[in-house]
């Protein structure tokens, strides 16, 4: 190259060279300037939204919780309360109330629970103003949470702790009837003595006492226990009727305590051509008051019971026997 070119347009080649970086380092430095300004524009937007959704996810969490926790308080007492049906509906009122209220309810939040007309259900209603916390930025203050639980009576298919008393299939049962019944099951009106899970007096003493502990269930084939059981009857059944006033003194067949000695389970049995030593199967459970007995024969009140220790069915006969079951 000519020595002059490189001597005088050297320099100048340079300069410009230096210039041109300059200027685009300066865009470069502008654009990145640029960027960071829309990086902060879109986090301002974004952080409020992101902190709503956070705080919305919170209080949702609380409103799923105390929902959750209502609806077993609901559940509980209209089991609790359906246990006294159909017998006392004022009772199972009560009940209901109770067991909301002690398991972390308020008065004031428990609607009066609502009885079925046939006196087979009942419904719990609970409501609580659960506040918000994050939401009152949005200007939300509380919002509501109601449950609802209904529990109703299904007859029983299987019966644990009954009485050793088979009450003859030819009985017609009827809510509220007070009849006799005479030793001998073969009738109508009638029983028979059960030999369950062992045999004798001392065995059928027991278990009159007590209860049979083991389960029985419809279609069960029972033994019966031959011979005269006038004196154990009314020992066992005096013991009931003591027991009974004693533990509830003013309890009667339509109003008492689920655990009034005197309300009592007894399989009802088909003893159709049974004569001496025979069995029969079991058509059903009755509920019955015990009022007492005299020579034999048992005096007692046909009630309709919710029992504990019992399988509830849908096709079960329906002699006054029920298990309580959530129906909503």
């Amino acid at each position: 190259m000519d020595p002059y070119w490189t001597a005088n347009l050297g320099p100048e080649r340079d300069r410009g060279r230096r210039a041109r970086n300059a200027l685009l380092k300066r865009a470069g430095r502008g654009l990145k300037r640029a960027k960071r300004g829309q990086i902060f524009v879109i986090l301002a937007v974004l952080i409020p939204v992101l902190l709503g959704v956070v705080a919305m996810a919170v209080d949702i969490s609380t409103f799923d919780w105390t929902w959750s926790r209502m609806q077993a308080a609901a559940d509980a007492a209209a089991l609790a309360g359906c246990s006294n049906l159909p017998t006392s509906p004022s009772r199972a009122i009560a009940t209901a109330t109770a067991y909301a209220v002690t398991d972390g309810m308020l008065a004031s939040e428990v609607s009066t629970p609502t009885v079925a007309a046939d006196s087979l259900s009942i419904s719990v209603t609970l409501s609580r103003s659960v506040p918000y916390y994050f939401g009152r930025v949005l200007g939300l203050t509380a919002s509501p949470v109601v449950v609802t639980a209904t529990a109703g009576l299904f007859t029983t298919g299987s019966v644990t702790g009954s009485m050793p008393i088979g009450l003859s299939s030819q009985t017609t049962y009827a809510y509220g009837q007070n009849i006799t019944l005479q030793p001998g099951g073969g009738t109508a009106n009638s029983w028979g003595a059960l030999a369950l899970g062992c045999t004798g007096a001392s065995c059928y003493s027991n278990n009159l006492a007590n209860g049979y502990p083991q389960t029985l269930t419809i279609g069960d084939i029972v033994p019966n226990e031959p011979g005269n059981k006038t004196g154990p009857t009314g020992t066992g059944i005096a013991s009931r009727v003591a027991a009974g006033e004693s533990g509830d003194p003013g309890g009667t067949w339509n109003n008492h305590t689920m655990t009034d000695q005197r309300a009592v389970i007894v399989p009802v049995v088909d003893w159709t051509g049974c004569n001496g030593s025979c069995t029969g199967p079991i058509l059903g459970f009755s509920a019955i008051w015990i009022v007492g007995a005299n020579g034999g024969a048992i005096n007692i009140v046909f009630i309709g019971s919710a029992a504990s220790g019992t399988t509830p069915s849908r096709t079960a006969a329906n002699y006054g026997t029920y298990r309580a079951v959530l129906v909503n």
